[in-house]
């Protein structure tokens, strides 16, 4: 197998099993719909990510694949944690409401959306009795997750892109990294579709895993083969 064919096989997984839990899903339920929505997420950026690649301009990849990264921490500490979907939600909403008060001026017309942020957030609070104090920033999403390791090696390189430090600028003017972030996707592809199918309903999940943990050993034999470590070296060689 190679890396691309791989990257093919995740990604038709993943759509298969989007499909599927689809036609389960059911809106109402915050945690489904949590899972669901980062799922999608993960699919319709690792199509940009191999639309860049494939021509060759993945300037933007890394970036890209950080939320990718992202998603993924969430999806899977969901699956994980059944009271994170709506703590997590709870705890963006208050932070986006907190932010904007740093903003806000006397008579601004943000007053009011601040407000229904705020009430909305009090209401979920309610509804699942979330907790007064809560903190669900990325590294910790991570520990939940259980992916710390991908926090430390994948997720702080890529932020480097995303904030446009000077050595995140530097790797990405050479495109270096090329097989870091095809792997890294590959990964969050796998993944995703490994964790979701054991929280959301679909018609064959058992099928799934099998699937998933399959592409995950054919995953390893290319990275044990180098073949990623190649598609980083072509990259320098251009």
């Amino acid at each position: 197998m190679t890396p691309e064919q791989i990257a093919a096989d995740g990604k038709a997984l993943l759509y298969r099993v989007l499909e599927e839990a689809h036609s389960h899903f059911d809106e109402g339920n915050l945690r489904h719909a949590f899972i669901y929505r980062h799922a999608r997420t993960i699919l319709h950026l690792s199509e940009d990510v191999f639309d860049l690649e494939a021509d060759r301009t993945a300037y933007a990849s890394g970036i890209i694949v950080r939320s990718m990264l992202e998603s993924l921490f969430n999806l899977v500490a969901a699956v994980r944690r059944p009271s994170f979907a709506p703590e997590k939600v709870v705890w963006e909403i208050e932070d986006e409401a907190k932010r904007i008060r740093k903003w806000l001026g006397a008579g601004d017309s943000l007053e009011e959306t601040v407000i229904e942020l705020e009430s909305f957030a009090q209401s979920l609070r309610k509804q699942f009795q979330i907790p007064a104090s809560i903190n669900w920033n990325t590294l910790e999403c991570a520990n939940a997750a259980e992916l710390s390791e991908q926090y430390r090696s994948d997720y702080f390189l890529f932020s480097k892109r995303t904030h446009a430090t000077m050595s995140g600028m530097i790797s990405a003017e050479s495109c270096v990294g090329r097989g870091h972030v095809v792997q890294t996707v590959i990964f969050i592809l796998l993944a995703a579709a490994g964790h979701l199918v054991q929280e959301l309903p679909t018609d064959a999940p058992q099928k799934h895993v099998d699937c998933a943990t399959e592409l995950v050993a054919q995953l390893t034999d290319v990275v044990n083969r180098g073949a990623f470590e190649e598609l980083d070296a072509g990259d320098e060689s251009d």
